[in-house]
């Protein structure tokens, strides 16, 4: 399990000002998600840390962080952990064309498409 000051560290990480740090801090965003079924992320926590993510995207000009940024942001989708305001917000921003990470992206507007309120 994730502590909220666990939480609340990688969050700050990914406001660094050093795409860098921001990019570490994603790959660590989902080190307690694993295949086995299982997850580290209370709710509010997993809000924290999608909003975080989503946040640093809007924000990200550097390929590599950018990459790193989405790999998380579709792992937290794909455990049904992102909000889907979040995720809404997330497949708002534009992105390169030819982007590396393309299938993720796929894979987050899908889930988003499926997770539409109806009315």
């Amino acid at each position: 399990m994730y502590t909220d000051a666990d939480v609340d560290a990688c969050a700050e990480r990914l406001r660094s000002t050093d795409s860098t740090a921001r990019a570490l801090a994603a790959d660590e965003a989902t080190d307690g998600l694993s295949d086995w079924g299982h997850h580290s992320y209370t709710e509010p926590q997993a809000r924290q840390i999608t909003q975080a993510l989503v946040d640093a995207l809007a924000a990200e000009s550097n390929g590599t962080a950018r990459e790193s940024i989405v790999n998380a942001l579709a792992a937290l989708v794909a455990w049904d952990l992102a909000p889907g305001h979040e995720v809404s917000r997330a497949i708002s921003i534009p992105r390169p064309a030819n982007h590396p990470v393309g299938e993720y992206w796929k894979d987050i507007e899908e889930w988003a498409s499926r997770h539409e309120p109806r009315g």
